[in-house]
């Protein structure tokens, strides 16, 4: 097993093999559906936020979007390379994909493509849609996180940080970023620092608010 996501209302399991195939199962362990079709191998699964649809991006360059009876519903083309990070829009409207080429890019779920976000030079780390849905924000290999507003593409402000994961508050209004320096530091959207969490002795691998913000 290299992933593994649950479903909104945690009544079924997404289980990425190693052999670049999915299977969505019950939490009882009876299987429900196999997802076949990359070429490559599964590193990221997510489902939707209404539980309807699942997404996978691969090391084959493409993100697929998937039913739960495994039937491939949109293919997603563009990236040079492989595909890390994908996340879902809060209303399940849009998924962004996020990859090895440096570039973050917006689709509808019916395949079409919204923007191509290009200011990363390397690899983005981890990408994720602020609560209102209003941003979108990167954060990448080059030592830079980028908040990006979510309809026009336009690259609103661009903070500094070696980072590996980012979180926006419940209301859309902060972002708390995890560094390789074992800092937690917490921002506006406009990119001023307002605060610093020290403290842990290696890197911070995961973070986010709680649910009140």
């Amino acid at each position: 097993i290299k992933n593994i996501a649950m479903s909104p209302n945690d009544q079924l399991l997404a289980i990425v093999n190693n052999d670049g195939t999915a299977k969505i199962m019950k939490f009882s362990g009876q299987p429900i559906s196999q997802l076949r079709g990359h070429q490559g191998k599964i590193s990221q699964i997510k489902f939707a936020p209404e539980g309807d649809l699942l997404a996978t991006a691969a090391d084959d360059a493409t993100a697929r979007i998937w039913d739960f009876q495994g039937k491939q519903q949109v293919e997603l083309k563009g990236h040079k390379g492989q595909i890390w990070e994908i996340t879902f829009s809060p209303d399940g409207k849009l998924l962004a994909t996020a990859g090895e080429d440096g570039t973050a890019r917006i689709w509808d779920i019916s395949g079409q493509k919204i923007a191509i976000l290009k200011k990363h030079l390397g690899r983005i780390l981890d990408i994720t849609f602020s609560s209102d849905g209003k941003y979108l924000a990167t954060a990448g290999w080059d030592g830079t996180i980028r908040i990006w507003s979510r309809s026009s593409g336009k690259l609103l402000s661009k903070l500094k940080g070696k980072v590996g994961n980012i979180s926006f508050s419940s209301d859309g209004k902060r972002l708390v970023t995890g560094g390789e320096d074992g800092t937690a530091n917490i921002w506006n959207v406009s990119g001023q620092l307002l605060g610093k969490l020290p403290g842990h002795q290696g890197v911070v691998t995961s973070i986010s608010f709680s649910p009140d913000g």
